[in-house]
């Protein structure tokens, strides 16, 4: 049998490591480093091993640097959003309510709430295009300052509301994966 003249010797073959981390445990922080000689008994120095929160974090802080004074116009931008959201919300809710829901982000079992059937069934987004043109028409004749019927101001408020406690609220991790995974089905078979 010829080896191949690509490929080096046998003893200087390289072998891809079969252990796959869990959670908290260290994981190789140099992406060389899962690439091992299969004879090395080589390992990182400790400082170079991140636990999966670590590496993570890690990778977040490696893309966008929002304290980079080039990002200050978006940092800006980001502000006056909030800031505009807060004002909103003092004229609807206490303080006290806003401060609880500061320190309260959305969690797994309570995401349900902000999630609409329209969400979880393929074709819902004609239901939620109907929907937020319902919305275009009452913010419409608000601007025109003509009167809202019963039904009309009370669909907007509860819109309004709901909106500025996920805004402020924020999701936890959980609360993130049940409330945007919980739309993934219905959107893959859209497309599928």
């Amino acid at each position: 049998m010829v080896d191949n003249p690509w490929s080096p010797p046998a003893e200087d073959r390289i072998r891809f490591k079969t252990d796959v981390p869990s959670q908290g445990l260290p994981i190789d922080a140099d992406s060389d480093a899962d690439l091992m000689p299969e004879s090395s008994a080589w390992s990182p120095p400790e400082s170079d091993r991140l636990t999966i929160d670590e590496a993570n974090n890690s990778a977040l802080n490696r893309t966008t640097d929002l304290t980079d004074p080039e990002m200050s116009d978006i940092n800006d931008m980001a502000q006056h959003n909030m800031d505009q959201t807060y004002a909103l919300a003092v004229t609807r809710f206490s303080p006290e309510q806003i401060a609880q829901w500061q320190d309260n982000p959305i969690g797994f079992t309570e995401a349900g709430k902000f999630i609409e059937a329209e969400d979880v069934v393929p074709g819902g987004g004609v239901v939620s295009a109907y929907e937020s043109g319902k919305i275009v028409l009452i913010g419409q004749k608000i601007k025109d300052q003509e009167k809202l019927t019963e039904e009309e101001e009370t669909y907007f408020n509860e819109f309004i509301d709901k909106q500025l406690e996920m805004q402020i609220r924020g999701f936890s991790w959980g609360g993130g994966m049940a409330y945007y995974g919980a739309q993934m089905p219905a959107f893959m078979a859209e497309f599928a």
